[in-house]
């Protein structure tokens, strides 16, 4: 300023006592030539004065600043705020870092004394304004800048965290598995309001072409079978939208084949009758890296042997009837008469499956038992791997065959584990009351366990028997050994206490041991409606975060988590609770602190956004929501809290607008987003009209995510969880849409009108892409216009069509979760503000008699017979 290296043309001001007070004159050590006044000087002297100085590029850094009052006159500014923008539209207050409040500097106590500031976080931007907030007299001032320009747009930086940076790869993934290619990026040059990301996968030796290429977000999905077997290399290319600059990076992995899968239709072990032809079906192995999951294309070698060791090379035991290279019993199906069997006596025959280098077995005792008991036979669900997880359900269906099922079978399971956990010397005990431990009834012809309730590292036998009262009984056995989570190592937080919008917590795990790699981390919390929040998942050992406020009657703790999870799902989990208090901020300034964290191009939200880190966007969201639901319980004045209204409309909306743009492709992703859409849409009329279509467009597509998840086989437990987050955010807009969609509660045109006028006065808040979205929305329908266009029944027309994609998302939701759910599972409810979804597979004859109730009226079901006919065999409702 002082040495006119800024032009006059780059200095305004908000106002001018005169044109001899011009902002040309507020340049530091000014003085007045003949007829001109030692200052820039305002015309009012209020807070809404400034001085602004264009810096010509928006990669200009200031590092600190100065100011003197007007030369040789008893005018001056004792304290003043900072501003900055790269537009010149949208600014920012500049605050110390770790502070929530605007840093308020020291000005003048005379003329011409200089007063200096460093600043303790350098600006980068091309517009700074000097905003006084107190002055002696009159507002008048000379200013000055220091730092440097042309501060260079540089490449983001680009890294591959979860693969190999090596051709030698170690990181490999079985062919049937979904695999998570993360990144992490950061952004150098803010003159780009927006970021591509080009990914390429070339198989090893064959660089010419790749073999996947996707413009998708910060993640690449490598779906199951979606890659042949093979070493494969991996580039990930950033691109800033703008200016001619761009980041890479480079990874390998290594897919491999997964294991056969061998089987025995029946489970581990079967009681069988004597006298009859014995059909051993392993129709259900499978190659797990085939899309049809079928026997087809497996090589089938069968054994039978008594009680000594298995060696498929020897001849058969007395009993077995023939050799293993005999040609007629290598197929899927072994049929074996009994006659010379004998009863009270156990068999063992074993299925061998071959397919080019790989090789499965699979062993089934055949206990040969007087009479005809009902054929029972188990078969695995959900949980199925050689190594249970004992973090997550099993599932397992029982079923009778033959003729010896039909009449009043009665049901029950019986669960036992190996005390000392050896197959040499077994120990095995009763696990005790198992009904607590089970969704399922003991009597039902199918077995759920809760997640969590089975012990790592342990040998189990869940037993399925069948009798007819009076009758010989059959039963059968399926064994199996959970897995052992990850040990050995320990998680700790920076601090265990902060406030929210303010501290970042910073969460950190080390040492943690597992043989089953890579480990994986889900940082966690619940608050107080239990439902998951997922701030991380991933590879990356330590997470820095911004967290909402706790729940004040639970003294504003937090319930954090890690969880240290190995490649087949189990889990050690560690508790890690944290204090977030509220903000103490007067709310007016609350607000506008989350204005700035939420709104325009600078802002840390979109920031995160651009960088594709969606985990710390979403967890940003939550926490000025938490502290804009703050807001509305202070107290204040009926014309501030008109303001505070209209600002808080503005940033929910803005949340919900950018947050559906990001690309949600897993269940993970469907959690956070849909959690913070259930928060920000929590009050009616809070959000816009715009922001409504946005949310329900978005929630929908998730519905389908979660869909596509189940089908491609996610686990039940991790679907489950992002089925609550779904319903969760599909209840809060369809109770928000719904307010909307009846007559009486219709918007009046004169309200649309006055929002809509807040909204354009607002805009300039906005990123440009948002801007560009605003501009370019369309209605539901080509008979909705804008908003502002709209009367009552317009509005009301294009809520009730919101109501029905939500309720047809809701739907979907809940075909989900019971595609995935065992007949005689207890019903699940899935709640959500004002409303629940029930969802349940029951037998016919189970609803016979039921009472269904609400608010004091009821009514109960008639008969199977009259309800439905004899075709099904269970009856889904949610």
């Amino acid at each position: 300023m002082e040495d006119y290296g800024i032009p006059n043309e780059q200095v305004r001001a908000s106002s001018e006592w005169n044109s001899n007070h011009a902002a040309i004159q507020g340049r530091l050590h000014y003085k007045p030539p003949s007829g001109k006044q030692g200052a820039w000087s305002a015309k009012e002297n209020d807070k809404n004065q400034w001085l602004q100085i264009d810096l010509g590029s928006v990669f200009t850094r200031v590092t600190g600043v100065a100011t003197q009052g007007r030369y040789n006159y008893n005018q001056w500014v004792t304290t003043y705020k900072l501003q900055y923008s790269k537009d010149g539209s949208t600014f920012t207050s500049y605050k110390d870092p770790e502070q929530a409040a605007d840093k308020v500097f020291d000005g003048n106590t005379d003329p011409n004394t200089v007063v200096g500031h460093v600043l303790n976080e350098s600006i980068t931007a091309r517009y700074i304004r000097f905003r006084p907030v107190t002055w002696s007299r009159h507002i008048s001032m000379r200013v000055e800048l220091y730092g440097c320009s042309d501060f260079p747009c540089q490449s983001p930086d680009v890294g591959l965290p979860n693969i190999s940076p090596n051709a030698s790869s170690d990181v490999s993934i079985h062919r049937l598995r979904q695999f998570t290619i993360e990144s992490e990026i950061k952004l150098h040059c803010e003159l780009s309001d927006k970021t591509s990301f080009l990914w390429r996968v070339y198989k090893l030796g064959e660089e010419d072409t790749p073999l996947l290429s996707r413009n998708s977000f910060s993640e690449l999905q490598i779906t199951p079978r979606l890659l042949p077997v093979g070493e494969f290399l991996v580039k990930l290319n950033v691109s800033m939208i703008g200016p001619a600059i761009f980041g890479v990076s480079q990874g390998y992995f290594e897919v491999v084949s997964s294991p056969l899968v061998a089987s025995i239709t029946g489970g581990s072990k079967v009681a069988r009758g004597l006298e009859r032809t014995l059909i051993f079906d392993a129709s259900l192995s499978y190659d797990p890296d085939e899309e049809n999951l079928q026997f087809s294309g497996l090589n089938f070698t069968w054994l039978c042997r008594g009680e000594s060791p298995l060696d498929l090379n020897n001849s058969d035991e007395a009993g077995c009837y023939y050799r293993a290279g005999d040609k007629e019993y290598v197929g899927h199906e072994l049929r074996v008469n009994n006659s010379l069997m004998t009863e009270n006596t156990s068999y063992f025959i074993t299925v061998q499956v071959t397919r080019d280098e790989r090789k499965a077995e699979y062993t089934q005792e055949v206990f040969i038992v007087p009479g005809d008991p009902p054929e029972v036979q188990i078969r695995c669900v959900e949980n199925c791997d050689a190594k249970l997880n004992p973090s997550g359900r099993v599932a397992l269906q029982g079923m009778c065959t033959g003729a010896s099922c039909h009449g009043n079978l009665i049901f029950k399971w019986t669960v036992l584990k190996d005390l000392n956990n050896s197959s040499n010397s077994s120990q095995w005990t009763e696990v005790l009351e198992i009904q607590e431990l089970i969704s399922t009834r003991v009597s039902s012809k199918s077995l759920v366990t809760k997640p969590g309730v089975l012990t790592p590292d342990t040998r189990y036998k869940f037993i399925l028997t069948a009798q007819r009262p009076g009758g010989y009984r059959g039963y059968s056995e399926y064994h199996v050994t959970s897995n052992s989570p990850p040990v050995g190592g320990v998680c700790n937080v920076s601090q265990i206490s902060g406030v929210a919008l303010i501290t970042e917590f910073t969460f950190t795990c080390d040492n943690w041991q597992d043989p089953d790699l890579q480990l994986q981390y889900e940082f966690i919390y619940l608050r107080s409606n239990d439902l998951l929040n997922v701030a991380y998942k991933g590879v990356k050992t330590s997470l820095t975060t911004k967290l909402p406020a706790g729940e004040s009657e639970n003294n504003f703790t937090i319930d954090f988590r890690v969880r240290v999870v190995d490649i087949l799902g189990a889990y050690t989990e560690m508790r890690t609770p944290v204090q977030v208090s509220e903000p103490s901020i007067d709310p007016k300034d609350l607000v506008d602190v989350v204005t700035n964290l939420t709104s325009g191009d600078e802002s840390e939200l979109n920031s995160l956004i651009k960088s594709g880190d969606v985990s710390r966007a979403t967890q940003l969201a939550a926490a000025v929501l938490s502290a804009v639901d703050f807001v509305t319980q202070s107290e204040s004045a009926e014309s501030q809290a008109q303001e505070l209204t209209e600002k808080k409309i503005m940033i929910k909306s803005n949340i919900i607008q950018q947050l559906s743009t990001v690309p949600v492709d897993t269940v993970v992703r469907v959690q956070q987003v849909s959690n913070v859409i259930a928060s920000a849409s929590s009050v009616i009329a809070e959000i816009t009209n715009e922001a409504q279509k946005d949310a329900t467009d978005a929630l929908e597509k998730m519905a389908v995510v979660l869909k596509t998840a189940s089908e491609a086989g996610q686990s039940y437990d991790t679907l489950f969880d992002g089925v609550k987050s779904l319903v969760t955010g599909l209840g809060s807009m369809l109770r928000l849409t719904s307010h909307g969609a009846s007559l009486e509660n219709a918007v009046s045109h004169e309200e649309s009108q006055m929002k809509a006028n807040f909204i354009t006065a607002y805009k300039g808040r906005l990123s440009k892409n948002l801007k560009g979205n605003l501009k370019s929305r369309t209605s539901l329908s080509n008979k909705l216009g804008r908003r502002t266009k709209r009367d009552g029944a317009d509005v009301q027309l294009q809520a009730r069509v919101q109501v029905e994609t939500l309720l047809h998302s809701l739907e979907e939701v809940g075909s989900t979760i019971l595609s995935r759910t065992l007949v005689g599972e207890e019903p699940k409810e899935l709640p959500a503000q004002a409303m629940s979804l029930l969802v349940s597979r029951q037998e016919p004859n189970s609803l016979a008699g039921t009472v269904l109730s609400n608010k004091g009226n009821s009514f109960q079901l008639p008969s199977a017979s009259k309800l439905f006919d004899n075709s099904g065999h269970f009856v889904d409702s949610q």
